[in-house]
């Protein structure tokens, strides 16, 4: 049984603004704004395609009856998307520490 068309949609477009504000923060470290953010952005890369991933796991899980969703595949899925956020907030890649670090590399 699929997911009802409301709830597909909201998580699309949580998915979309998600993958916004990744963009938005790849940009700011990108060496156009800050020279020094190569690490950062590596990070930032591999969250994309760790997050990427993850979603496309969930996605093959919600494809199945719920009859065939094992215990196991859930917690799977779900531990993939949690092992995403220690990935990203290891990084120095937290708003202010991007704002600080574009607007060094952008100071005369």
């Amino acid at each position: 049984m699929p997911i009802p068309a409301e709830r597909a949609a909201a998580l699309q477009r949580a998915r979309h603004e998600s993958d916004r504000q990744i963009a938005l923060l790849a940009d700011s470290l990108s060496r156009d704004h800050c020279s020094h953010c190569s690490s950062e952005l590596g990070t930032v890369s591999a969250l994309q395609v760790d997050l990427a991933a993850a979603r496309l796991n969930v996605d093959q899980l919600a494809r199945l009856a719920r009859a065939q969703r094992g215990d196991h595949a859930l917690q799977d899925a779900g531990n993939r998307m949690i092992a995403i956020i220690p990935e990203f907030l290891q990084t120095n890649s937290s708003p202010s520490n991007v704002r600080a670090a574009v607007s060094s590399s952008c100071a005369p």
